[in-house]
């Protein structure tokens, strides 16, 4: 047998091999794309494929690919004041609760000069309970009225209530919407808080509802009020003893 005829009879074995692939894999219109069996016309008229993410999924999917850290749009605060007996003391003059409310009226003017859309509200604790001063809102005439009423007044009595005011600053944040920021702006005068519960659970509950706490202290550092920032995200307690170093950090 020749070497021609050998090349033929492979090059016959490799086209016979093919045909049969072709066989089995079919004619080319047999899996033609029909793409226009995918297309169909939505509710309000609109064009779009079958199976194809609706515009929720696929802003969903984007989100979760884009790092960092959300932040709301609108801060929604609750300002909660220690006006328990410990306000009376004289360290800071002409009381420790009238320099508090002082610079609390300052506060909130600055607060809205930097935040004009934002809201805040007014709670205090004393007798071991806690109550709303003024309701949350975003006129800042009105809040410091509030606080020149408790400075007039200047009714500091009882025991403070961590666990109280914490829960009345929850209970009015909660109906925050999505875009908002919520969170608790506190100061804090006892060394000691009277609680009618476990305090760790309200802490878990301000954590789980997106509730950040800062406190400052105005006594020695006290161990719980460091616990409930760092379990709320913040990761410091101002401690101030003197009018003058409040009112640089304010």
């Amino acid at each position: 047998m020749s070497r021609r005829q050998l090349d033929i009879d492979k090059d016959d074995e490799f086209t016979r091999e093919e045909q049969e692939a072709k066989k089995k894999k079919g004619y080319a219109w047999e899996s033609q794309d029909r793409s226009w069996e995918r297309i169909q016309e939505d509710e309000s008229g609109r064009i779009r494929a079958v199976g194809a993410d609706d515009p929720a999924t696929r802003r969903q999917r984007r989100q979760a690919l884009i790092p960092g850290i959300k932040r709301g749009i609108v801060r929604y605060a609750v300002l909660a004041i220690d006006a328990s007996e410990s306000m009376n003391d004289s360290d800071m003059k002409p009381s420790r609760g009238i320099a508090v409310l002082t610079i609390c009226e300052q506060f909130v003017q600055e607060f809205f000069e930097q935040n004009p859309i934002a809201h805040l509200a007014i709670v205090a604790t004393f007798r071991g309970s806690a109550t709303q001063v003024a309701a949350i809102g975003s006129s800042p005439q009105a809040l410091c009225s509030e606080l020149s009423t408790m400075a007039e007044k200047a009714s500091f009595r009882g025991e403070a209530s961590l666990q109280n005011l914490l829960e009345l600053s929850k209970a009015i944040l909660d109906p925050v919407p999505p875009y908002g920021s919520k969170e608790v702006i506190m100061v804090f005068s006892s060394l000691s808080t009277t609680d009618p519960g476990d305090i760790k659970a309200t802490t878990n509950s301000l954590k789980e509802n997106g509730i950040r706490c800062s406190i400052v202290g105005l006594a020695a550092e006290v161990y719980i009020l460091r616990q409930v920032c760092k379990k709320t995200g913040v990761c410091f307690l101002h401690t101030f003893r003197t009018r003058v170093h409040t009112r640089g950090n304010s």
